[in-house]
C-alpha cells in the first residue's frame, strides 16, 4: 500500500500469527475519504471485527494479543 509503518505492522501481524488464529484485511484509505480523514495521522490500525476496538501504531505482538483477548 506505500505505506512503511504499515511494512513494520505487517511484520508485527506476521509474528503475532504464529501464535495467534490472526485474520487480516489491508485498506487502503486513500481509496475512502472518510477513512482518510479519520486515520490519516494514525496510520497504520488495527481494528477489531468483533468489537470495533482499534490498535493504532506503534504497537507489538503482546499488544495484537491484548486486542485479541478483549
Amino acid at each position: 500500500l506505500g505505506c512503511h509503518l504499515c511494512d513494520y505492522a505487517q511484520q508485527v501481524l506476521s509474528q503475532a500469527q504464529c501464535v495467534l488464529p490472526i485474520v487480516c484485511q489491508e485498506v487502503d484509505i486513500a481509496l475512502d475519504q472518510n477513512l482518510m480523514t479519520k486515520y490519516a495521522l494514525s496510520i497504520p490500525v488495527l481494528k477489531s471485527a468483533d468489537d470495533g476496538q482499534e490498535l493504532r501504531w506503534p504497537f507489538s505482538v503482546l499488544d495484537v494479543q491484548r486486542l485479541q483477548d478483549l
